[in-house]
């Protein structure tokens, strides 16, 4: 198998520009706070950033349509 990149080759990462605000409740952030002090090294932001990216990533390749599906696969139906 051949490495996607080589040693020391950092990925280009386009800027973060657009400002997003999110509530949560008390018992949601003690959760994510108690979680990043276990796993220190991440910022806050960089974490409900990863997180709602790998949520819809992922139920983006779940759901993707296919060329020939006729809906009789036994599958889940798509809830969105």
């Amino acid at each position: 198998m051949r490495r996607s990149r080589r040693r020391g080759e950092r990925i280009r990462q386009e800027p973060h520009t657009v400002r997003v605000t999110v509530l949560f409740s008390e018992s949601q952030m003690e959760i994510i706070e108690r979680y990043l002090r276990r796993h220190p090294g991440r910022s806050r932001s960089d974490f409900v950033r990863r997180c709602v990216m790998e949520r819809i990533v992922g139920d983006a390749t779940k759901h993707r349509p296919t060329l020939f599906d006729d809906g009789e696969g036994g599958e889940e139906e798509q809830r969105w």
